[in-house]
């Protein structure tokens, strides 16, 4: 559960990225502009070729030195390349695999975002606002508490939108057993874990209503794959 728990952090860390772009007015074409010109924007780096017999990892524009790059976007699939001299020896490259790799808008905007913010310590700031919106209802926490709120009973609510025991239990679950029981057990605790339940529930539909998805949230803080990714040999 605490799997849930973390892609739904994401997701709102998504959202946080994609409000950082839109206050600074970076649209979607400014995006792939970086991402196409940034060689940070990488799978991994060369090192030790040595160590993996000679197969170098996915890489891009950047991710070499020039020459391995010239000499490898010149092969077509399991074509040989001259001898390729560079700085640190004499090479013979064999092309494995090359692939154009679809451009991720979330990743982009996460790692671009991240230039200006720290987008978790950003998420807890709006997570903090978002929680000041939640206006609670203490008796019905205290009915839950009993055991005698159905399911959809309120327990909070806030500007267009309220959260009801289930919404509040699938919350609970996300975390661990101890959470459940300690809400169950304190009002105090139960009505902390319903303002951030409350929160949470906010900025999950703000994210998907700036386009954030699940599926991207879970690579969100990742760098991006290589834009052209090919393996190749390097032999001395």
């Amino acid at each position: 559960m605490r799997y849930r728990a973390r892609r739904k952090r994401l997701l709102i860390e998504q959202a946080v990225a994609e409000r950082l772009l839109a206050e600074r007015d970076v649209r979607d074409e400014n995006l792939r502009a970086q991402y196409l010109d940034d060689p940070r924007y990488e799978l991994s780096e060369e090192s030790g070729a040595e160590g993996r017999e000679g197969l170098l990892p996915p890489g891009r524009e950047g991710a070499w030195v020039p020459e391995f790059w010239r000499a490898g976007v010149a092969l077509e699939k399991g074509g040989l390349s001259p001898v390729a001299e560079t700085e640190y020896g004499f090479h013979v490259l064999r092309l494995e695999a090359k692939e154009v790799v679809r451009f991720d808008r979330g990743s982009v905007a996460y790692e671009a975002a991240s230039m200006w913010e720290d987008i978790p310590a950003a998420t807890d700031r709006w997570l903090e606002s978002l929680a000041d919106e939640v206006e609670v209802d203490e008796a019905a926490a205290r009915s839950w508490q009993g055991g005698t709120a159905g399911d959809s009973v309120i327990l909070a609510r806030w500007e267009g939108g309220g959260l009801n025991v289930v919404d509040l239990e699938q919350h609970l679950l996300s975390l661990d057993r101890r959470a459940w029981q300690a809400a169950r057990g304190d009002l105090g605790r139960a009505t902390q874990e319903v303002v951030a339940a409350g929160a949470r529930t906010q900025a999950v539909q703000e994210a998907r209503r700036l386009g954030a998805r699940d599926e991207m949230a879970s690579i969100a803080p990742l760098l991006l794959r290589a834009a052209f990714p090919f393996h190749l040999e390097s032999n001395r």
